[in-house]
């Protein structure tokens, strides 16, 4: 219980939060190691980020009192309807809006597949056909950036294309893991086996996730970016696996085991201190 009721303070202070037009800022203040701005506008409330966010919110609405989900629920809905919606591109992807001021119209990779999650979310507590239609576009868009390796071309925030990024690093291709899991069970018939095919590649393409699991010096601490997301690996295999009994996801998941349980680990995920690193509040609890 003192976990929930730690966990619903902070949600209900981040429902509390919506900004006028429907999203939310992008960063968190009031801590001692993050000040409250004092009426500052954010710098940033882009499609990525506040994706992840919002996403919690419908995740908790079916495990709370009724007043407490319908306020969630109505505030999700109005991100979604008023902000996520009507900026989704041609192409069926996201941009990223605004992050730290700059406006940010391109497609982005990491703001497409957290809106996929978002949706498909969104989609499973109210069944409205609207957010299973987007999702299933931008589900489109990701996988056609997948390579048969397992590799991905890589949209950046501010130009169109970075080129191709292993799916080893998943400093910014967890999402695109997470998104197609939630795709693989929310969109319809036809797109999730789409989705369900990318996640297969994603993870067992030559150039997959599970090759890097197996080595060592993948799970390297050094890069606090990296190993933010890669302490969330475990997450991502385990809902890979959920109803699936996929065998080749075992070994991945007894080495992820062992890794996060040695004291080294530590100091990853909620374990950090959210003052660092990079002078970022909580960058490496990220995952």
């Amino acid at each position: 219980p003192e976990f929930s009721e730690a966990a619903l303070q902070v949600l209900d202070r981040f429902n509390a939060e919506q900004l006028p037009g429907g999203s939310w800022s992008a960063q968190y203040f009031g801590s001692g190691a993050c000040p409250s701005p004092d009426g500052v506008p954010p710098a940033s409330d882009n499609l990525a980020d506040v994706g992840c966010m919002a996403l919690c919110l419908t995740v908790a609405r079916p495990l709370v009192d009724a007043e407490r989900g319908d306020r969630y629920l109505a505030a999700a809905r109005r991100y979604a309807d008023g902000v996520v919606l009507p900026n989704q591109l041609e192409s069926g992807a996201f941009p990223n809006l605004r992050f730290r001021g700059e406006e940010q119209r391109s497609a982005y990779t990491v703001a497409t597949a957290s809106q996929i999650t978002n949706l498909a979310g969104l989609y499973a507590v109210t069944g409205e056909a609207a957010y299973r239609a987007a999702l299933e576009r931008a589900t489109l868009f990701l996988v056609l950036e997948l390579e048969a390796e397992g590799s991905v071309q890589f949209h950046a925030p501010d130009r169109e294309r970075v080129g191709t990024m292993a799916t080893v690093d998943l400093g910014d291709l967890f999402y695109v893991a997470e998104a197609l899991i939630w795709a693989a069970r929310f969109a319809g018939p036809d797109m999730a086996s789409v989705a369900e095919g990318g996640l297969r590649v994603f993870l067992e393409g030559e150039r997959g996730l599970l090759k890097a699991v197996a080595d060592p010096s993948w799970w390297s601490t050094e890069d606090a970016w990296e190993a933010s997301k890669r302490a969330g690996l475990l997450y991502l295999l385990v809902q890979a696996d959920a109803g699936k009994t996929r065998a080749v996801l075992r070994p991945a998941k007894e080495r992820a085991l062992r890794v996060l349980a040695g004291a080294e680990r530590a100091a990853l995920g909620i374990g950090a201190d959210p003052a660092l690193p990079r002078g970022m509040c909580a960058l490496a609890a990220s995952a």
